[in-house]
């Protein structure tokens, strides 16, 4: 059913999404208080786990999601000057269209944040459900906030960047294409010790996402860091800083690993103090949990902050 739902999208001129189509997402950062999730870069490098595919309808970038569950879902983001798009009521009517023509119960639209809710909330036309949940929302940060590491709930950070710093033979070293592939020796030793097939469920093998960013990793545009201890690559981390168009900077996390116990928090500690800080960057968005105990233990741990809700929405045309 997938396949063939897929199929249909191909045949009204939607492409597939990859990192061929990572040029024309670019242009579609908001560069503000945009989603991880819809950033140029994770569209892109994770389209592959859902066989996304996409296509410009009046100035909208529109996108579409197949999910393992059988879900299909619609994103839609506008231009960077809205102006150059046309009605939101009219794309949703042509989605709608769309929707319905290929077999798809409902007009159902993820990712959506709170300002793009409240104009869909306006359109008579429609009746608009939505919902959200706590594992898909989005974990951002002060940058200073991550430095200071303030009061008695940072002490166990503090301790641990201790003994992080206090580690002989601590190297940490720009990344650039030359050295891009140490990040693949750091998940293979990652992997070791991980259930591939839990890790793999919900999109795909990360390093399969690895291997996207390696290809489209351009030191113009990315910053990173790998870490050694003792010569052997042991880290390493990759992010994007956007600015909102007002002079709000903010730092997108694509990746952060470390084989060593506690030296995630070095890594993103080093992140802030040595690169964010310098470069004026005022928040820091780390995606989201997925609902996985672990990572939520960790970025609910990490520092102050707060969560973006992301929501689904049904649209119900009255």
């Amino acid at each position: 059913m997938a396949g063939n739902t897929r199929d249909y999208f191909l045949r009204q001129g939607f492409l597939p999404m990859g990192i061929n189509s990572f040029p024309v997402f670019k242009q579609f950062d908001s560069g503000g208080r945009q989603f991880h999730e819809l950033t140029a870069t994770v569209s892109s490098i994770w389209a592959f786990g859902f066989d996304a595919v996409y296509k410009i309808i009046d100035g909208y970038l529109c996108s579409v999601w197949f999910y393992k569950s059988g879900h299909v879902y619609f994103v839609i983001q506008p231009p960077r000057s809205i102006t150059a798009a046309a009605s939101l009521s009219q794309l949703l009517d042509t989605l709608y269209a769309l929707a319905a023509e290929a077999g798809i119960p409902a007009l159902q639209l993820w990712a959506v944040d709170e300002g793009l809710l409240a104009d869909l909330r306006q359109l008579k036309a429609w009746d608009v459900l939505s919902e959200h949940s706590e594992d898909c929302s989005e974990y951002v940060y002060r940058t200073a906030d991550i430095i200071e590491w303030n009061g008695g709930v940072n002490l166990n950070k503090r301790n641990s960047l201790k003994r992080c710093f206090n580690t002989p033979n601590i190297v940490i070293r720009p990344l650039t294409r030359e050295n891009f592939p140490l990040c693949f020796a750091v998940e293979d030793e990652w992997c070791i010790h991980q259930d591939c097939d839990s890790c793999w469920v919900f999109a795909g093998c990360l390093k399969d996402s690895l291997k996207n960013m390696a290809e489209i990793f351009d030191n113009s545009i990315y910053d990173g860091i790998a870490l050694y201890i003792n010569g052997k690559p042991m880290g390493y981390a990759i992010w994007e800083i956007m600015d909102d168009g007002a002079g709000t900077k903010i730092a997108y996390v694509y990746f952060a690993k470390s084989n060593v116990t506690n030296f995630n928090v070095y890594l993103y500690y080093m992140v802030a103090k040595d690169y964010l800080s310098v470069a004026g960057v005022e928040y820091v968005n780390n995606g989201y949990d997925m609902g996985k105990p672990g990572l939520r233990t960790f970025k609910k741990h990490l520092s102050v902050h707060e969560l973006m809700p992301k929501y689904l929405c049904t649209l119900i045309h009255k």
